[in-house]
């Protein structure tokens, strides 16, 4: 059985509640329970793979102005073909500026070949003005030591707000929102947070300072529907 894939675009607005761009979130459509769902095989995919599909979501942008995020994994960041991907993507999209967006699983433990050839990439990246930032940053002290490697060579992190949203008394939290942004200070990295769902999310950036805002009180992921003009 084949399945449709496409990129859903989410709005990401800046700290005064201006569109400042989008992230492109890839999904798969089932033609069984016809939805699109989040494709779990999503770290099988190489980087020529994501060209067809990022050239669909062209047409829909209309050629804003801001920035486009593009979520790849480690694996494809540390593909001998990254630095031809990121000059076709940035000329693609232009005058949209390029942001990739990568995360570290947990079972991810990269060995120093790897980590030296994900930092030549990272410093490339920036020669060519192409921000990289780190997604899915959790709140404990053991992921902290787990991706403190990249700290000098990336261009921020994101940070869910669901990390912060207690489900139980047993749930702890090793590093706060203020602690982020000391750290975020120290190694000259921007912090940016998705998940908002209310008020005192909008409140806790602000008070932070926090430049880069996406969720669901903003926006929803779309495939066509959202107005882009």
């Amino acid at each position: 059985m084949s399945y449709r894939y496409g990129y859903f675009i989410q709005s990401i607005i800046d700290e005064n509640g201006n569109k400042a761009g989008y992230e492109a979130l890839l999904r798969y459509y089932d033609p069984v329970d016809q939805k699109w769902k989040f494709p779990t095989n999503f770290k099988d995919f190489s980087l020529r793979e994501i060209i067809p599909l990022l050239k669909d979501v062209l047409p829909r942008l209309n050629e804003e102005s801001g920035f486009l995020s593009i979520n790849i994994t480690l694996n494809q960041m540390y593909d001998l073909r990254y630095e031809w991907f990121i000059r076709w993507a940035r000329g693609t999209i232009y005058p949209m500026k390029l942001r990739i967006e990568i995360s570290i699983t947990d079972d991810y433990k990269p060995n120093l070949l790897v980590k030296r050839n994900i930092i030549k990439n990272l410093k490339k990246s920036k020669e060519l003005d192409v921000d990289v930032i780190l997604e899915k940053i959790e709140s404990t002290n053991v992921f902290l030591k787990k991706v403190k490697w990249m700290f000098k060579d990336i261009s921020g992190i994101k940070i869910p707000f669901s990390q912060y949203r207690k489900t139980g008394d047993d749930q702890w939290v090793d590093i706060n929102m203020g602690e982020w942004k000391r750290i975020a200070t120290s190694y000259g990295f921007e912090i940016d947070v998705t998940e908002l769902e209310n008020s005192d999310d909008i409140e806790l950036a602000d008070n932070l300072k926090l430049k880069y805002r996406q969720g669901y009180l903003i926006d929803k992921p779309n495939y066509g529907e959202s107005d882009f003009k």
